[in-house]
């Protein structure tokens, strides 16, 4: 979901909806086509971003982006990302426009006028090893060339880490806090799955 100066878009799985909140009424309903590559629909699962009058998502299977004018409803533009599939998740942070795709381990920041890219910013990650599973999870190591540092600690708070530095996972229904350190200091185990979370200070949501 993004919202800007009254306008919300929200994606469902095949569609992008916009709305103008103060006028109630709804802007662009799109709905995603084949993609070249798969019988399917691409999935829309990946964020989406306003800017002006554009609504800026990404297909599941092409791995573009895209730009759409949701007064008009005409393409404004179109980015491949140079990969055949795997997923691009779209990010915000302030005034930056942002796209990772983990295969590269990378961010790259894009311009939302035109979708080319204005800088990247590499990353090295490490596996936890500390679960009953073969399955392992990618923390962040650190972002080495990110100056701002506020947007440095952003970027790592995406991938498990709060605003102090310390680290913390998600497995299934497990939550694992590691402090500074990779090995685990205690966890909580819920009784469904967690599909998600945030972390704001010293609090995770």
């Amino acid at each position: 979901m993004s919202a800007s100066n009254g306008i919300l878009a929200i994606t469902s799985t095949y569609k992008v909806v916009v709305f103008d909140t103060k006028k109630k009424k709804i802007l662009l309903d799109y709905k995603t086509k084949k993609s070249h590559n798969s019988t399917k629909a691409g999935r829309l699962d990946r964020g989406v971003l306003l800017y002006d009058d554009l609504v800026m998502f990404s297909h599941g299977f092409d791995s573009a982006t895209y730009a759409i004018n949701y007064n008009t409803g005409k393409l404004a533009w179109k980015s491949k990302r140079g990969w055949k599939n795997g997923r691009i998740e779209l990010h915000k942070y302030k005034d930056r426009y942002l796209y990772e795709h983990p295969s590269s381990s990378t961010f790259y920041e894009f311009d939302p006028k035109n979708g080319k890219i204005i800088n990247k910013y590499p990353y090295s990650s490490v596996d936890l090893n500390n679960r009953d599973s073969d399955k392992h999870v990618d923390v962040v190591d650190t972002f080495k060339n990110v100056a701002d540092r506020e947007l440095r600690m952003w970027l790592e708070g995406l991938y498990g880490r709060t605003g102090k530095g310390d680290i913390y996972s998600v497995y299934e229904s497990r939550f694992y806090f590691h402090g500074q350190n990779l090995a685990p200091l205690w966890e909580l185990q819920f009784s469904r799955e967690i599909e998600d979370e945030y972390h704001y200070g010293k609090y995770v949501f």
